[in-house]
């Protein structure tokens, strides 16, 4: 009875030390860079879906193209190294008016990397003319918007989202991470995060009721002349209108604080 039981442990010691072989193996950067070239017309949607990587989209002056640049980067066993990247697929549907890029990543879990967690990833640049709805879908990575005039609506849960010059109505969403970034003038804003903060810097011309409101933190304005709100210039919520108030701009944090300001406020954002 004694010899069954010491030669099932040892079986079993033999497994895990020939799995180990996997579990401990080193991996190898390899990176794939490519581009799609998509006929914008008649398109009236682009959505995509990414895991892990930062996604930047950018306006193009080009209307009747949507570019799409990627690099993928996978961590492989040397042998891996001259074979072609299957650990990350781009799945592009392009048949209908909606644009759609899923992206799908091999990760393996039993696999052990000292000194650093190192996951398959894709970073994308994409270049989009106007008047095409845009929907960002990211989990682990930042999304930066720039010079967009298009509808849009970003999510991710582990990253921040940054904007620049981007005055269609958005919808903006974090769970851990900050949004931040310049407005000249807005047709709508719907920004919130759980655990980070929001920082805007609003133009003469933004035009707007804002609304914002912290559990857990303050909201500061410096520099922005509102009409109808509250003297205090740290409070948890606050409601104010800027110019006409043509639009709506809502913001909402868990953990963390809102800072809005004017152009001419010496800050960063």
């Amino acid at each position: 009875m004694q010899k069954s039981i010491i030669y099932v442990v040892l079986l079993i010691v033999c497994s895990f030390v020939f799995s180990s072989c996997s579990l401990f193996s080193s991996r190898y950067e390899k990176i794939e860079k490519g581009e799609f070239s998509i006929s914008a017309i008649g398109k009236k949607k682009f959505s995509l879906n990414n895991v892990n990587g930062k996604v930047r989209v950018v306006r193009t002056t080009d209307q009747s193209t949507i570019i799409v640049k990627y690099e993928k980067t996978a961590y492989v066993r040397k042998k891996d190294l001259g074979t072609p990247l299957n650990e990350i697929k781009l799945n592009l549907d392009t048949m209908s008016a909606d644009v759609k890029i899923e992206t799908d990543i091999e990760n393996e879990k039993n696999v052990i990397q000292f000194g650093s967690i190192r996951s398959n990833k894709v970073d994308y640049e994409i270049y989009i003319p106007d008047g095409i709805v845009l929907n960002v879908d990211n989990t682990n990575g930042s999304i930066d918007l720039t010079r967009l005039s298009n509808e849009i609506k970003a999510s991710t849960e582990n990253g921040s989202i940054k904007i620049d010059n981007v005055n269609g109505k958005m919808e903006l969403e974090t769970t851990n991470g900050s949004i931040k970034g310049s407005i000249d003038s807005t047709q709508g804003i719907r920004a919130e995060t759980v655990n980070g903060s929001i920082k805007l810097n609003l133009s003469s011309r933004v035009s707007a009721k804002v609304n914002a409101e912290v559990v857990n933190g303050s909201v500061k304005i410096e520099g922005l002349n509102f009409k109808n709100s509250t003297d205090k210039k740290e409070r948890r919520t606050f409601q104010g209108i800027l110019g006409n108030g043509d639009a709506i701009i809502k913001l909402e944090t868990t953990n963390g604080s809102i800072r809005l300001t004017g152009n001419d406020t010496n800050t960063e954002i």
